[in-house]
């Protein structure tokens, strides 16, 4: 299973940053009206474990566990959206913050997927996921920079399918290919279309 992994390094506490992604706070108290600003309408719950149903992604449920501040999974029901999860490390002032994306694409496609992210999706998700954290807790020009630009705060990992090579993190992308003849290319992980495996971004935090 291809996956797609950011970590970066965030001038702040876990605590702080994890509820500014997540929407949990660490004291495990969370606001039902924020939780449903982010994922959608809650329809169950089971301790830590939230299920919502979000009809702005046609009707697509998530089940959300949260683990504050350490660690939070975001996995979709019934459908072919990739799952996220996300890790916040303590390092030194700071915290390492690790998103992954695990798509649930199989054989060419998950290849394809994998090659067009590598090329053209990569700064596409940094400035929508990666971006808007780092500015919020250190608003400095270094956080608009590319990934490939600043190896020293974002490094960036991009699991190939096992049917190619890996290629290496944080590489400038080569000029696209062309893509097989009658064949649609997928579009960036964020957000492709059926059939494919689907990215979810959690709505940008206020």
């Amino acid at each position: 299973m291809p996956a797609i992994r950011f970590r970066v390094q965030v001038p702040a506490s876990p605590e702080r940053v994890f509820e500014h992604v997540t929407g949990f706070p660490a004291s495990g108290a969370p606001s039902r009206r924020t939780l449903e600003s982010k994922y959608g309408t809650l329809v169950g719950q089971d301790g830590q474990e939230y299920t919502f149903l979000d009809a702005s992604d046609e009707d697509v449920r998530w089940r959300c566990t949260f683990d504050p501040p350490r660690h939070c999974a975001m996995r979709s029901l019934e459908s072919t959206w990739a799952d996220r999860l996300d890790w916040f490390e303590p390092s030194g002032d700071g915290t390492i913050w690790t998103v992954a994306w695990e798509t649930k694409t199989r054989g060419i496609r998950s290849l394809i997927q994998w090659l067009i992210f590598q090329k053209t999706g990569k700064r596409q998700t940094y400035d929508q996921i990666v971006a808007p954290v780092l500015r919020h807790f250190a608003p400095t020009p270094a956080t608009d920079a590319p990934p490939a630009t600043i190896d020293t705060v974002v490094e960036t990992t991009v699991e190939a399918p096992a049917e190619t090579p890996p290629l290496t993190a944080n590489a400038e992308p080569d000029e696209p290919t062309a893509e097989p003849e009658g064949q649609d290319p997928p579009e960036s992980p964020e957000r492709p279309r059926r059939p494919r495996s689907r990215v979810r971004r959690r709505r940008r935090p206020d």
